[in-house]
C-alpha cells in the first residue's frame, strides 16, 4: 500500500467515523494495520468501533495496543474499562478505572463508573466514597446521587437516602429513577402518601413502568385505597408483566378486602399460573444474558444482524395455531415431524434474522405466546462468527 493509499484509506476511516459506520471505520483499521502495524492512534479507533458494536473482546484487545503508544491516556483505560465492564471482567474494569483517575483526578465520570461497580459488589462504603468524589467535582451529577442513594438504603439509611434522591431530581427533574427510589424510602418509613406521589411522578414520566405501578398498587393498598389498588394491578395484568403473580395476589387480598370473595378466589388460581410463568421467563433471561457474554468473549458482535435459531415444544393439538402466531412474527419454520408417542408434542425449529442484543425483548414475548398455548419456549441460539 502506498503512502497515497494509506492517506485515502486513513480519509475513509475518519469519514466513515463522523458518519457512526462502524463496520467501515474497522474494516479501514484493518487495510492501514495490515500496512502499518504501529501507524498512531488507529488501533484507538478500532476499538472505538468494536465497543460501539458490542464486540468487547476486540475493543479490549484495541484498547490494550494503543496504551502502548499511548501509556498516559486516561481517556484509552476509561475505554477499557468500560469493555471489560460488559465483559464481566469487574476486577480489571476497576483496575482501569483507577488508573484513568491517577491520570485524570477530576473525571467525574470514572470516579461514578468505578462506584457503581463497587454498588453491584456491594462495597457500599467504597461505593459511597467514589459517589461523593463524583458530586465533588460535578455537583450536577444526578446519577450519581441516585446510586449514592441507593448505598444508603442498602444501610438502612433512608433519611439519607432521600436527601440524595432530592438532589438528584433537583439536578434532574426528569430522573425517572429518583422519583421510584425516593417513593421507595418513603414507603419504607410507611410515608405512603409522599410515596404514592413519587410513584405518580414516574409514571408521569414513563406511564408503562411497571415498578413503578406494582410499588404504587402496594402503597394504595396500604393506605386502604383498595380500589386504586386494583387498578394498578389490573393493568399489570393486562400488560403480562412480569409482577403478574403478586399483581393477582395483592388484588385477590383487596377484593377480599371489599367483600367480593369469588373474584378473590379466582385471582389466587390466576397467582399460581402466573407465577409458572415468570418462573420461566427469569430462567430463560438468565440464559440469554450467559449466552450474550459467551458470543461477546468470542469475538462476535452483538448489533449486526444475524441468522437466530429458535426452538419449542408444543402440544400436537396447539400446532396449527401456535405456528399461525410464529408466522405473523416472520420467522422461518422449518418442517415439523411427527408427535411424540409419550406426551403427544411437536419439536418446532424455526429462524429469523436479527442482532443477538435484540434477543431479551425477544424471549420475553416468545416466552409468553408459548406459555398461551401451552407450549415451551427452549431458547435461541446462533453460530458465533
Amino acid at each position: 500500500m502506498t503512502y497515497e493509499t494509506i492517506t485515502k484509506t486513513i480519509d475513509a476511516m475518519h469519514r466513515a467515523f463522523e458518519s457512526e459506520n462502524w463496520e467501515g471505520v474497522i474494516e479501514a483499521c484493518n487495510e492501514i494495520i495490515a500496512q502499518d502495524p504501529l501507524h498512531d492512534k488507529i488501533y484507538s479507533r478500532r476499538g472505538r468501533a468494536h465497543a460501539e458494536l458490542a464486540n468487547y473482546a476486540q475493543a479490549a484487545d484495541d484498547f490494550t495496543m494503543a496504551l502502548k503508544h499511548e501509556a498516559d491516556n486516561p481517556q484509552l483505560y476509561t475505554n477499557r474499562a468500560l469493555a471489560y465492564f460488559y465483559l464481566q471482567n469487574m476486577e480489571a474494569s476497576i483496575s482501569d478505572f483507577t488508573a484513568a483517575i491517577k491520570l485524570a483526578p477530576d473525571d467525574a465520570e470514572s470516579y461514578y463508573m468505578r462506584g457503581c461497580i463497587y454498588l453491584n459488589g456491594e462495597d457500599i462504603e467504597r461505593a459511597i466514597e467514589d459517589f461523593s468524589k463524583c458530586v465533588l467535582i460535578d455537583p450536577q451529577h444526578a446519577r450519581a446521587y441516585g446510586n449514592r442513594g441507593n448505598c444508603y438504603d442498602v444501610l438502612g439509611q433512608y433519611d439519607k437516602a432521600i436527601e440524595d434522591f432530592d438532589k438528584a431530581i433537583e439536578a434532574d427533574p426528569n430522573d425517572l429513577g429518583a422519583y421510584f427510589n425516593r417513593g421507595n424510602e418513603y414507603s419504607n418509613l410507611n410515608q405512603y402518601e409522599r410515596a404514592i406521589e413519587d410513584y405518580d411522578k414516574a409514571l408521569e414520566l414513563e406511564p408503562m413502568e411497571e415498578n413503578a405501578l406494582r410499588n404504587r398498587a402496594n402503597a394504595f393498598e396500604k393506605s386502604g385505597l383498595y380500589e386504586k389498588a386494583v387498578q394498578d394491578c389490573t393493568e399489570l395484568i393486562r400488560m403480562e408483566s412480569a409482577h403478574s403473580p403478586f399483581a393477582y395476589q395483592l388484588r385477590a387480598e383487596c377484593y377480599e378486602k371489599l367483600g367480593k370473595p369469588d373474584l378473590a378466589e379466582a385471582d389466587r388460581s390466576n397467582a399460581d399460573e402466573s407465577a409458572l410463568l415468570a418462573l420461566e421467563l427469569q430462567q430463560q433471561m438468565a440464559m440469554d444474558e450467559e449466552l450474550l457474554n459467551h458470543l461477546s468473549s468470542m469475538g462476535a458482535s452483538l448489533n449486526v444482524v444475524r441468522e437466530i435459531d429458535h426452538g419449542f415444544i408444543c402440544p400436537s393439538d396447539q400446532l396449527n395455531g401456535f405456528i399461525a402466531e410464529l408466522e405473523k412474527l416472520a420467522f422461518t419454520i422449518d418442517p415439523v415431524g411427527e408427535p411424540d408417542e409419550e406426551d403427544d408434542t411437536v419439536w418446532i425449529d424455526c429462524h429469523e434474522q436479527a442482532a443477538p442484543n435484540e434477543m431479551r425483548e425477544r424471549t420475553v414475548q416468545l416466552v409468553r405466546l408459548a406459555f398461551k398455548f401451552g407450549a415451551q419456549y427452549d431458547g435461541w441460539g446462533t453460530v458465533a462468527k
